[in-house]
């Protein structure tokens, strides 16, 4: 797939995720009252910026150690370094948000009295996402990739079978 369309492809998927998990605050949040204020108050929140961009950085992340455990097939170190990266997330999670932000802005995603190991294992879920998401890239890539090829083999064998024609249609008349 060209380079470009599969950017585009890629920035329209966070275009829409991030519309629809922002209507999903807002919807929590105000009451259901969906105006032009509401919605970009969500989005331009800090901790509705710092989860779009700590997903889109894990995402990438475990999409680079896919592409790595399957070009190099070694998918054993492959999964691990997923695991990894899952856990990373929430680590950067606890450290932008509730060690970060509070010292620097004043606010906060959960009370201080919560642990971090109640932090850590209540967010997994959420760290889930951008493994799931690496795993759809991967998989529709790899995708469009085998659909590619085999264009490239049909187009192929109709240029070698119009070649064996060409010869007898000449030698015959």
């Amino acid at each position: 797939m060209p380079r470009q369309r599969k950017i585009l492809l890629h920035a329209l998927f966070w275009v829409i995720y991030f519309l629809t998990t922002n209507l999903k605050d807002v919807a929590e949040h105000s009451n259901m009252s969906f105006t032009w204020n509401s919605v970009m108050r969500e989005l331009l929140h800090p901790l509705g910026i710092s989860h779009y961009l700590r997903t889109i950085f894990t995402t990438y992340l475990c999409l680079f150690c896919l592409n790595w455990a399957f070009d190099q097939r070694r998918y054993g170190p492959g999964i691990a370094v997923i695991l990894l990266v899952y856990m990373l997330h929430t680590c950067i999670r606890y450290g932008v948000e509730e060690v970060l932000f509070p010292y620097t802005i004043g606010i906060r995603n959960y009370r201080v009295d919560i642990p971090f190991l109640y932090y850590f294992t209540d967010n997994l879920r959420n760290s889930l996402l951008p493994v799931l998401i690496s795993f759809v890239f991967k998989a529709v890539d790899e995708l469009l990739i085998r659909q590619q090829i085999t264009r490239e083999k049909q187009v192929a064998e109709l240029a070698f079978l119009k070649s064996q024609i060409n010869p007898h249609f000449l030698f015959n008349s």
